[in-house]
């Protein structure tokens, strides 16, 4: 019995030295990074936005924020000089979809084509927009 804990202790000793050691010392891996946004893109937001979801008699609302990353920055100027209208095609978007559309699973990438859909006017045609979701609570 005694050799038998002690090869035990011998076998979990070199298991330790050789397995668990190694791996607590080798750096950890982490996922690859997202890309950050180019040097010359700059970002747009967009606080505050309360709406009342389609349908909901006004029981319900839902409250973002919207940031939007353009490729350059004289993009993000267009939209900061037409900052009310952004806002003011964005909440009617937001307001126009059904309480089940903005719970759903994939709501989250709906609602980000809906923004980049309602901003695409003021800017030059083919503008590619990242769009974010910081804040996105429905209540």
């Amino acid at each position: 019995m005694p050799a038998v804990i002690a090869a035990t202790a011998l076998a979990g000793a070199a298991a330790a030295k050789f397995v668990v050691v190694p791996r607590l010392a080798a750096p950890a891996r982490t996922a690859a990074a997202p890309a950050k946004p180019t040097e010359r893109a700059k970002l747009f937001r967009l606080d505050g936005l309360v709406v009342n979801p389609a349908g909901s008699q006004g029981t319900r609302f839902l409250m973002a924020t919207v940031v939007v990353e353009t490729p350059h920055d004289s993009l993000t100027a267009q939209l900061e000089a037409h900052e009310v209208e952004a806002r003011d095609r964005v909440t009617t978007q937001l307001g126009a979809q059904s309480l089940d559309l903005l719970v759903a699973a994939n709501a989250r990438d709906s609602v980000r084509h809906l923004v980049a859909g309602a901003l695409a006017p003021l800017l030059p045609p083919g503008t590619v927009l990242h769009v974010y979701l910081p804040q996105f609570v429905i209540q």
